[in-house]
């Protein structure tokens, strides 16, 4: 004979009362569905902002702008980055705003610079430009051409040299330029070969660009530096980048505005909203348990007559409380994903549809946990109910 579970009695009833039960469905669905595309919303909304970042400035986090009074061992001394790199600048193009230059292999890993098009420089006379350089210089270029660029070097006089076009880059220099007086302020747009023969006059700029240790928040290396080097020569031409990429002005510790701090706020705001949600959603669920078990007082003072013991009335309803988390909290997490995906496709430039297991696992626990916790009270008083009373109080009814 096949043994009797609570798990089985408890599916048992939810099948035969599955009429009762259905208005409690749609009520713990919509507020699972409701936590669940909130949720994935907002890490939707950040994962929008840090691919602006990507697409931006890469992972760079901070930038210390052409400085010869720095080292290395300086920026490193202060602990809080694990990866610095260098950009180097040699010299302008005649009559505009364009620099030639390049980066170090540290650098190139914090900007994600990958060519759209062809290769980057290996071999003095070769040159990568960024995508909008042909139409700033009014040229038709292809990869494979030879182009010859008067240069002005840093600090130097103008000099005409002679390049082969390998590669289109990304923009990265345009998201890079600081508004400062303070020496020089310009990323290379035009990228040289690290063995491209020196000019010759001028001298060759070095710019700091670095990526903060894991765990370690851009206010609070902003707010380190500024305490190791609070003086204009060291301070006024270095700054931080947000999550999603803009610059962060750091004149002075008062007046430094953290984007970042911006994207916690709204962080914190969505958290503190999700649980008033959650919070309501319970209030809602242990109402509609409430009521539901008020409607089979009669089975329950029958089973406490059989001598059903408090603990087992609280196991077999709380069975059925689990079948129906472990049913409905799936499907509603779903329907929220899949929402916020069509969300994602009517705004793209607000939202980026993306979710990680450990995202799934810990909406689906606090999913299960909070219809577990929402339908323990009305359970426990439930399970106090007396055969007599229960007897009583339908009797009464019955006369009435």
């Amino acid at each position: 004979m096949k043994k009797l579970t609570f798990s089985a009695l408890a599916a048992a009833r939810l099948r035969a009362n599955r009429r009762s039960y259905r208005s409690l469905l749609i009520g713990i669905f919509l507020s699972i569905f409701l936590i669940s595309t909130f949720v994935v919303g907002v890490y939707g909304i950040y994962l929008r902002q840090q691919q602006k970042r990507f697409d931006k400035v890469g992972v760079l986090d901070m930038v210390v702008l052409d400085n010869d009074l720095l080292t290395d061992e300086d920026l490193l001394a202060l602990g809080d980055f694990d990866r610095l790199g260098h950009a180097y600048v040699t010299g302008s193009v005649a009559g505009n705003n364009l620099y030639l230059g390049h980066y170090d292999r540290t650098a190139e890993e914090l900007l994600l610079l990958k060519p759209l098009e062809g290769r980057m420089p290996a071999a003095p006379g070769e040159i990568a430009v960024e995508a909008s350089v042909p139409e700033i210089l009014e040229v038709d270029w292809s990869i494979g051409d030879t182009v010859e660029l008067p240069v002005v070097p840093v600090d130097g006089l103008e000099e005409t040299r002679t390049f082969t076009l390998v590669g289109i880059l990304p923009e990265r220099s345009v998201h890079l330029e600081w508004n400062t007086h303070f020496r020089l302020n310009q990323f290379p747009a035009i990228l040289t070969s690290p063995d491209e023969p020196s000019f010759s006059t001028g001298r060759v700029a070095r710019h700091f660009l670095m990526g903060l240790k894991e765990g370690v928040f851009l206010g609070d290396a902003v707010a380190h530096y500024w305490e190791r080097y609070l003086r204009p020569e060291l301070a006024t031409a270095m700054y931080g980048l947000s999550i999603s990429g803009e610059q962060v002005q750091t004149y002075t510790t008062g007046e430094m505005l953290y984007r970042e701090e911006e994207m916690m706020s709204l962080i914190t705001m969505a958290a503190v909203l999700a649980a008033a949600l959650g919070l309501s959603c319970a209030v809602g669920i242990s109402g509609a348990m409430e009521g539901l078990l008020s409607r089979r007082r009669e089975e329950i003072g029958v089973l406490r007559a059989l001598g059903a013991t408090r603990r087992q009335i609280r196991r077999m309803f709380g069975r059925e409380n689990l079948i129906i988390a472990l049913v409905v909290s799936p499907v509603a997490v779903a329907a929220g994903c899949g929402a916020v995906w069509v969300l994602s496709r009517m705004l793209p430039a607000l939202v980026c549809f993306g979710v990680t297991v450990w995202l799934l696992i810990p909406i689906l626990a606090i999913s299960v946990a909070l219809i577990l916790l929402s339908g323990w009270l009305p359970l426990v008083r439930a399970s106090k109910l007396m055969p007599m009373s229960v007897i009583r109080d339908t009797q009464m009814l019955r006369r009435s």
